[in-house]
């Protein structure tokens, strides 16, 4: 498992707080998590591995969302525009990180159903490349098989199974 460190100053020094799991803050209201969470993704040394979620006081929900590639669904998730990256983060937040009311709920949705439909092509190609091998082993299985009953010397059985392209054998189960 991957650790994770998050490193505070603390006076002259550093304090550290290690991890497998996501942090979460939680405290009263004006108890200065919205600023230390600001702090840990805008100034940390750690801000290019922090995704701040923003406080979630009225949600917007969208009526439907569209897929794009996931790369771009991340960088408008992260960063506020697909077109961006890490140096214009504090742009998501229109220069005031600490203040700004953000509902990237939508951006959110985006990324989620990119990432879900990208899985999905990538187990289709997957599933196509094993039913070539599958249609191709059972043809080979088909055929010996007639070989086998009829022997070598009648071919028309043989040649009749060959005549049968491979991709009209289906496979179930």
């Amino acid at each position: 498992m991957d650790t994770k460190k998050l490193v505070f100053p603390k006076g002259n020094s550093t304090e550290e707080i290690e991890t497998i799991q996501s942090i979460l803050f939680v405290g009263a209201n004006g108890s200065g998590k919205t600023r230390l969470g600001t702090w840990i993704e805008i100034e940390s040394n750690q801000k290019s591995l922090v995704h701040r979620i923003s406080a979630q006081k009225s949600l917007s929900l969208p009526d439907s969302t569209t897929p794009q590639s996931i790369e771009r669904a991340e960088k408008d998730l992260l960063f506020g525009n697909p077109d961006w990256t890490f140096q214009h983060k504090q742009n998501k937040w229109q220069q005031k990180p600490a203040t700004t009311f953000l509902n990237d709920y939508q951006k959110l949705m985006v990324y989620l159903f990119s990432d879900e439909t990208e899985e999905n092509a990538k187990f289709k190609r997957q599933c196509k490349e094993r039913s070539k091998g599958v249609k191709s082993l059972i043809y080979d299985f088909l055929t010996r098989k007639a070989d086998m009953i009829v022997g070598r010397n009648s071919l028309s059985l043989v040649e009749n199974a060959k005549a049968i392209p491979p991709y009209d054998l289906i496979a179930v189960g």
